[in-house]
């Protein structure tokens, strides 16, 4: 939940170009992945793949994967270099 509220709040900032806005997206993207890379490790840990997920096998071969790669998308974005103001 607080990864959504942070990025929620990130958003907010980007759209009225807070200055501070690119370092709440640094900790959007922290506080995700290690909530995202926690989350594997308990699954893993209790063996949740060897019970019955019913629905939730969606969250796990969709969700799952598309977190992951869109948080690693952001994080390269965040990487570049900000293009020279003239």
């Amino acid at each position: 939940m607080l990864t959504a509220v942070l990025a929620m709040v990130a958003l907010v900032a980007l759209r009225l170009r807070v200055r501070y806005a690119i370092a709440l997206v640094w900790l959007f993207v922290v506080v995700g992945l290690v909530d995202t890379v926690n989350a594997i490790i308990e699954s893993m840990r209790y063996s949740v793949f060897n019970y019955p997920l019913g629905v939730n096998w969606v969250i796990v071969t969709s969700y799952v994967p598309a977190l992951l790669v869109s948080t690693v998308l952001i994080f390269i974005h965040l990487r570049r270099p900000m293009p020279s103001a003239r």
